[in-house]
């Protein structure tokens, strides 16, 4: 039971945000007369040296878990201050603030990593804007596109994961749930609306019972956090297939590659092909909180406990995942040769039908002349580069086009950053 109990192995992440809302609960129950000033000293002078203790990545102790930690090591540190700093507060309203500040600052982290992300793929497409490559539906060649626009397409994923991020933290880690008790709220007139500001809230949680049993705030973050694996894993998928001899688009930098153990000519693409697995870990930590959370009864029961297990892992996952991805596309050596070359004369027969409809041929007729006859594409004189100029509307795959897109993704990230 204690091996399966105890939770201090995971949730020694929150010690530092434990201790800052333990030091803010000691100050609140000061103002009330629960601990003198003398009390409250000693409390703000060892709950620093508690957090630098076992801040480390040494043996942990036998505490059930971090809040027990805390408890136990201010009453030998400071006696009765820590016998009476529990006073008023539950472990399930102090784990789940804890939680929630723990997760913004890990927002922040995230969001850090998926800006350097969109910088590179921004200037990446500023460097790669005369390159014309195969855009592909069903992995077959459809259309001549542009490098830079295939890039900024995934540049105009991470502004809307970013975007996400943002939203959340506004709209989801708002309210601090601090003085809910155990469920039923607390007997002590604390100033809860000060205590919530006090670490970084909007304003105190208005229900109680909904704050200490709800876990959508963690399913949320993980939802959104599936989301940026999976943009991660499509175009993983792309350059481990454009990066094969086949195709040749791209040399992969050779700090994010491997070798094989036996055959000495392989550089495999095990970072893009490990990104691609980090699906399997957000999808299994969204699946695993929808799961632990559908069958809880109100208020609290330990089945929540397991909520950091899974969005820690999946926090780890994505931001590891953005920061490897961020280094391929830094260090990768584009081909825009093979690139050219590769285009099709099939992959411009959509320019030839709208050209047939230029004539006055209606477009169904146009259509099926093409259809029937691709070779005589040729002798229509349509180039790659003359296909993606003929698409110069807003959103496009023209170098106008392009150039617009660059010039907004710069300003965004460049404001996203400030």
């Amino acid at each position: 039971m204690k091996r399966v109990n105890n939770s201090l192995a995971i949730d020694i992440r929150l010690l530092p945000f434990d201790a800052r809302l333990t030091l803010a609960w000691g100050e609140e129950i000061s103002r009330l007369g629960i601990l003198n000033e003398k009390e409250l000293g000693a409390m703000k002078k060892a709950l620093p040296l508690i957090v630098k203790k076992y801040s480390g990545h040494g043996e942990l102790p036998d505490d059930e878990d971090v809040h027990s930690l805390i408890e136990r090591e201010l009453t030998e540190a400071a006696g009765n201050v820590g016998r009476k700093i529990h006073l008023g507060k539950s472990r399930n309203d102090q784990v789940v603030t804890g939680l929630m500040m723990f997760l913004k600052e890990s927002v922040t982290s995230v969001k850090r990593s998926l800006l350097a992300l969109g910088l590179a793929l921004t200037e990446s497409a500023e460097k790669n804007t005369s390159v014309v490559m195969p855009g592909y539906t069903h992995l077959r060649q459809a259309q001549p596109v542009r490098f830079s626009h295939y890039l900024l397409s995934f540049a105009a994923m991470v502004e809307e994961d970013i975007r996400r991020l943002d939203s959340y933290t506004e709209n989801e880690l708002s309210e601090c749930p601090l003085g809910s008790g155990a469920f039923a709220g607390t007997t002590l007139k604390i100033d809860r609306d000060s205590l919530a500001k006090k670490l970084g809230f909007k304003n105190a949680s208005l229900n109680s019972i909904k704050s200490v049993s709800d876990r959508a705030f963690v399913i949320s973050l993980a939802s959104i956090l599936s989301i940026i694996a999976m943009h991660l894993s499509r175009y993983a998928e792309d350059l481990v297939i454009w990066s094969g001899c086949e195709f040749g688009f791209l040399e992969l930098p050779a700090s994010t590659t491997t070798g094989s153990s036996m055959m000495p000519q392989k550089k495999n693409p095990d970072s893009l092909e490990l990104i691609r697995a980090l699906t399997g870990r957000t999808n299994a930590a969204l699946t695993g909180l929808l799961t632990i959370s559908k069958g809880v009864p109100l208020t609290y029961a330990k089945d929540l406990q397991d909520d950091k297990r899974f969005i820690f892992d999946s926090i780890d996952a994505v931001y590891d995942g953005v920061r490897l991805f961020t280094e391929v596309i830094e260090g990768a050596k584009f081909r825009a040769d093979k690139m050219t070359s590769s285009i099709e004369t099939a992959a411009l027969a959509t320019d030839a039908a709208d050209l047939l409809v230029s004539e006055g041929i209606p477009f169904r007729q146009a259509y099926e002349k093409v259809a029937s006859n691709i070779e005589g594409i040729k002798e229509l004189n349509i180039t790659p580069e003359s296909s993606v100029e003929r698409r110069g509307a807003k959103g496009g795959t023209s170098r106008s086009s392009v150039k617009e897109q660059i010039s907004y993704f710069r300003k965004v990230f460049d404001s996203m950053s400030s």
